[in-house]
């Protein structure tokens, strides 16, 4: 190992988790800040073992920490993974800022986590002041929120504003009321949208979109000019009644290579 370049040590350190890679320090002098030049950051909380408020004050410390020392200009992927609230806002925003001035192409914001849920008024709401900015979003080509509150003005934007985007996925957010994606959207090929029980309607226009998988109430479905979409997924309340499913997508249906239906007490899946 000691005859290989520093880009590739790196690199085989990207493979491992950020613990793993910080141990890595104390190998020898050359070793040891490598593993701050990591283009993936991951921060998974399942590995702290305290009471959840207790985890919750060491995790945003690891994190605080893991960026005071981190030394790449360039993210590939930025993870945070665990069950955090709106008292940690300033922290939470903070991150985003510092992933997407480092050209984030993978973002994960998922704060539902492993340990217990959300009570109501919680939830830690997407800072709509970050699109101010809209240059700072052109690199991402995944942006994944499950447990963040973002509304449908915010996710327009970042469509509008992400030329590289590919992969949307936005799971329990309470603020989501309606979503209209259309023709300037041209490189997204992956939507998902799962228990946004809020939700009132879905409208797709113009797109190059490949799948599309939804779970949630039942709520007003258009696609329009979708002639790549060969992959859907449909279920929670919406699927209550097959009939009104097939009436739905009737269009789309002769398109599609793959149609999962995941009804009430059973699930049908149909290719």
């Amino acid at each position: 190992m000691s005859v290989l370049p520093d880009d590739l040590l790196v690199h085989i350190l990207s493979f491992l988790t950020l613990k793993e890679a910080a141990a890595t320090s104390i190998l020898s002098s050359r070793w040891r800040y490598l593993w701050t030049f990591t283009p993936k950051l991951e921060f998974d909380g399942k590995q702290i073992n305290m009471l959840l408020k207790q985890k919750r004050s060491a995790y945003v410390k690891w994190v605080n920490d893991i960026l005071a020392s981190h030394k790449n200009s360039n993210i590939e992927v930025f993870k945070v993974l665990f069950s955090l609230d709106d008292v940690y806002e300033d922290d939470i925003g903070k991150w985003i800022r510092y992933a997407l001035a480092r050209k984030v192409q993978t973002l994960e914001l998922n704060l539902k986590g492993t340990y217990g849920c959300h009570t109501h008024g919680e939830y830690y709401s997407f800072p709509n002041e970050l699109l101010c900015n809209s240059t700072d979003f052109k690199f991402l080509k995944s942006i994944s929120m499950d447990s963040v509150d973002v509304d449908g003005e915010a996710l327009e934007f970042l469509l509008c504003n992400c030329p590289l985007l590919e992969n949307l996925s936005v799971s329990q957010s309470r603020d989501l009321s309606s979503l209209y994606i259309y023709g300037s959207s041209r490189s997204l090929k992956r939507l998902e949208i799962i228990d946004c029980q809020e939700l009132g309607s879905i409208e797709i226009h113009d797109s190059n979109l490949v799948c599309l998988n939804y779970e949630g109430p039942r709520i007003h479905i258009v696609l329009e000019g979708v002639p790549h979409l060969v992959e859907m997924s449909l279920g929670g309340a919406l699927t209550y009644y097959i009939q009104d499913v097939i009436s739905l997508f009737s269009r789309q249906l002769p398109l599609l290579e793959i149609l999962t239906i995941d009804v009430i007490e059973d699930n049908f899946s149909w290719q």
